[in-house]
């Protein structure tokens, strides 16, 4: 398979207290052998990836209110099978929509408490999978929360609230409930980082009779420059899907050790080890994976 991306993102300052974001990316991904959708084809699914987002803050002296949305539509290719058929992937195309609008308030510098209300509208391409149903679905979630900076040692994201996932099929419940997530970074020197997440969201899925999973991830990662050209770094993750209507729990695990060594300030070598496994309820779905890859990156 080949990947490949490309995004381009501006900014304008309206005035002082308003400003307004556009951005666009297009990406040619494929899905991972992991992934619970592969459908087994001889080469990995290759899909297209379209995302726009618009959004504008206003800021009345300590209150600043930001709206806006994102589109994105993806488009699944075929998959071929070992016997030279087809796997028809037209009915996993979709667009999904998702409107929102944040309140922030400044307590102070370094604490800001916020307030987000988001609305997500799933549309497929074909109103009738191709297992005869209907996974279009509208949903939406409230959340608050804070962002933190403590003089840059400790800063970050964390926030809690209520989703909720509506579907047009009958045969599929409604699924919602809490969620927490935070996005933690915390600088124990000036050479190392340490990453802390945790993230809990509903997942599309093509699952027969299944109309999505809830999943639950939690993850940690270190970053420590050995020299000033030199960057290693250690991860591990954690993940649990839990399926919607139908007896399916996967733990899903993953770490991995790397390296980022700066020739000069223009090329920058890569090379890493990743460990990927699932454990799966259901029969036949667990898998692992060892991954070992290099590579260059180029800036100008």
């Amino acid at each position: 398979y080949q990947d490949y991306r490309a995004s381009v993102a501006g900014t304008v300052d309206v005035t002082k207290s308003t400003r307004v974001r556009a951005s666009g990316s297009y990406n040619h991904l494929h899905e991972s052998r992991g992934n619970p959708d592969d459908v087994g084809g001889v080469n990995p699914t290759e899909l297209d990836q379209f995302r726009a987002g618009l959004s504008g803050t206003h800021r009345f002296n300590r209150v600043a209110v930001t709206a806006g949305g994102t589109f994105e539509h993806i488009d699944y290719d075929d998959a071929r099978t070992a016997l030279g058929g087809n796997v028809n992937n037209d009915d996993r195309d979709r667009n999904v929509f998702t409107p929102a609008l944040e309140v922030g308030y400044q307590i102070v510098p370094q604490y800001v408490a916020f307030i987000r209300g988001e609305g997500r509208v799933v549309r497929y391409r074909q109103s009738i999978d191709d297992n005869g149903f209907n996974r279009d679905s509208d949903g939406y979630s409230i959340l608050g929360g804070a962002k933190i900076d403590i003089t840059d040692v400790i800063f970050g994201d964390v926030f809690a609230g209520y989703r909720r996932r509506n579907y047009d099929d009958p045969a599929f419940s409604s699924t919602d409930g809490f969620v927490i997530g935070s996005d933690i970074k915390w600088n124990p020197t000036r050479l190392t980082t340490v990453g802390l997440n945790l993230n809990r969201r509903i997942v599309e899925t093509a699952r027969i009779a299944s109309s999505g999973y809830v999943s639950t991830a939690v993850g940690a990662r270190v970053d420590h420059e050995l020299l000033r050209n030199l960057v290693l770094n250690a991860f591990f993750g954690y993940r649990r899907d839990d399926y919607e209507e139908i007896s399916r729990e996967d733990d899903n695990y993953r770490a991995g050790v790397g390296a980022n060594y700066a020739m000069n300030r223009h090329f920058i070598l890569n090379a890493g080890y990743v460990f990927r496994n699932r454990s799966s309820t259901v029969a036949g779905n667990d898998y692992t994976q060892n991954t070992v890859r290099g590579g260059v990156t180029a800036r100008w």
